[in-house]
């Protein structure tokens, strides 16, 4: 589905109005005055009222300096004064439109946000139709939205989330008791599965539970990510697995301790005795209920009784927001 957009800029700028103008007759008016936007752009800097008008929609952000970010813009006095501010903000969008390839470089070297984008201005330049600048300025809008896709999941697609790993791992499908959604997301499920490593397990849970959704080619989606983030290979030995848990907690290792919880020879008192040496027994509590929650995991394959608390909270959003930018 198309992201819905909402533009945001100073009426009293003229080459920035024309060109935000240009864009509405493109994409639509409605840009303009959309109450419920996916994403707004936010066209300019140095306006703390258009910044404040932008965050208070709630949603992701793209920026378009229009090359007020340019270094020498900044050694003016009035603009020293909102540079940590400024700053801030342009770190928190979740993409920097550059119209140029000096402005480019200059918007990485400065570093206050790695997510740096060419769209060439087409009222300014013969190098883009203004066709192909919305078409450019489209994909971004996509690309924010393929990103940290859990955070835009609607409870019926995390739900389909556990019940495919909860199938997957299990490769039963009478171990699931939940009522399967209708209808999830299943372009975010693909992408989550994806970046997340646990695609395998979501794929055979579809072929248990019977499911044939469109096919997804995640790959092929274009993504932005943490600039930390890397792919890890869960570890089948228990101790390291929950030590690997403990210190960098993914949903893909999460999968893997499910895995062997449920193996016929699975040595509960190995596991307690693991987690006493540690001191972290409250904690293998609080891994019960994480695996509860996101797996779907049945009390009668815990080795320690759940325990839901804030902290608990804590160690599901750590998982959950992996992908987060």
């Amino acid at each position: 589905m198309k992201p819905r957009i909402r533009h945001i800029y100073p009426k009293d700028e003229k080459p920035t109005a024309q060109y935000v103008e240009m864009l509405a007759q493109l994409m639509g008016q409605e840009t303009l005055s959309e109450e419920h936007p996916d994403i707004v752009h936010l066209h300019g800097c140095w306006h703390k009222g258009l910044i404040t008008e932008a965050r208070r929609f709630g949603v992701r952000i793209v920026l378009s300096p229009h090359g007020q970010l340019q270094p020498w813009i900044m050694q003016e006095e009035r603009i020293k004064q909102m540079l940590t501010g400024q700053r801030h903000f342009v770190g928190e969008c979740y993409a920097v439109v550059a119209q140029g390839k000096m402005e480019y470089d200059n918007l990485l070297t400065q570093g206050w946000n790695p997510r740096v984008e060419v769209v060439p201005n087409p009222l300014i330049t013969q190098t883009v139709s203004p066709e192909e600048a919305v078409a450019r300025l489209n994909a971004i809008y996509r690309k924010v939205m393929d990103s940290n896709v859990w955070a835009l999941m609607n409870d019926d697609t995390r739900r389909m989330v556990a019940i495919l790993l909860k199938a997957g791992i299990t490769d039963d499908s009478r171990w699931i008791t939940d009522d399967v959604p209708a209808e999830p997301d299943w372009q975010q499920i693909a992408i989550f599965a994806h970046y997340e490593q646990v695609d395998y397990l979501i794929e055979l849970g579809k072929k248990v539970m019977g499911l044939n959704p469109p096919p997804i080619d995640a790959t092929t989606i274009a993504t932005y990510l943490p600039d930390d983030y890397e792919p890890v290979e869960p570890s089948t030995d228990l101790e390291t697995l929950l030590g690997d848990l403990h210190h960098a907690p993914t949903l893909n290792r999460l999968c893997a301790l499910h895995v062997l919880l449920r193996k016929t020879d699975f040595n509960d008192d190995n596991f307690v005795d693991i987690l006493r040496q540690r001191k972290q027994l409250k904690w293998g509590q609080r891994l019960m209920q994480v695996l509860a929650r996101l797996t779907l995991l049945e009390e009668g394959f815990m080795p320690l009784p759940a325990l839901d608390d804030k902290e608990t909270d804590n160690i599901i959003r750590t998982i959950t927001n992996h992908l987060a930018i």
